[in-house]
């Protein structure tokens, strides 16, 4: 509207500044409690509501002082090119926080494969897979033995494994299958041994992992 001050321009930029409005604080909103801990969520609202009611005041105040400097057009220019100055200056940044985000959404995924998981509403998937760690075993290697101490629930993401009491094979696991679910209460003694079939990625969720309290 700056470059090009007309009324068609502006009626056309307008409705472009509405659209964009729209899915930035869709995407925004959607983004920061995918990431922010559950635990200070509403915090973290109240402060980003916050800055933006005194960036919307500063701004207000600003304006006119910013169009007596530099004239109308000017003004609009200055103002104009703040976002994408700070999108270039943030590139970098917001491209990794983006594939992580992508990262996220895959072990969502898998962890809806898992029966167990599967009824669990989506923040509570959200808060686990916040905590998945990932480990990666050689084919025959052990997985964990009968006997060791844990604390952590694993779902196979590459390859599979296989569930041993002794010597006798009690069950071949896939990806998106489960065991160690009762390490989910706490750190307890393993009762069977696991052992890779092939070269395995597992994800494991910890006892320590917090989800919400209507969840798991």
């Amino acid at each position: 509207m700056g470059l090009a001050p007309a009324y068609g321009v502006a009626l056309i930029a307008g409705g472009v500044i509405g659209v964009g409005n729209a899915l930035v604080d869709v995407t925004a909103f959607t983004l920061i409690a995918r990431m922010a801990p559950h635990g200070v969520l509403a915090r973290v609202f109240g402060v980003l509501e916050s800055l933006g009611a005194f960036a919307l005041g500063a701004g207000a105040l600003l304006a006119p002082l910013l169009i007596a400097l530099l004239g109308v057009t000017r003004a609009l220019v200055a103002v104009g090119v703040i976002a994408p100055v700070a999108c270039l200056l943030w590139w970098r940044r917001l491209a990794e926080i983006d594939r992580s985000v992508a990262v996220r959404t895959d072990d969502i995924w898998l962890l809806r494969q898992v029966p167990m998981l599967r009824p669990l509403p989506v923040p509570v998937l959200e808060q686990l897979a916040q905590g998945v760690s990932r480990a990666d075993v050689p084919t025959g290697e052990l997985v964990f033995e009968a006997g060791d101490s844990g604390d952590s629930f694993y779902v196979v993401d590459q390859g599979s494994v296989r569930v041993l009491d002794q010597d006798r094979v009690v069950r071949m696991m896939g990806r998106g299958e489960g065991f160690g679910r009762s390490r989910l209460l706490g750190r307890t003694t393993r009762t069977m041994t696991v052992r890779a079939v092939d070269d395995v990625r597992l994800c494991g969720i910890s006892s320590d992992v917090k989800a919400p309290a209507s969840g798991l």
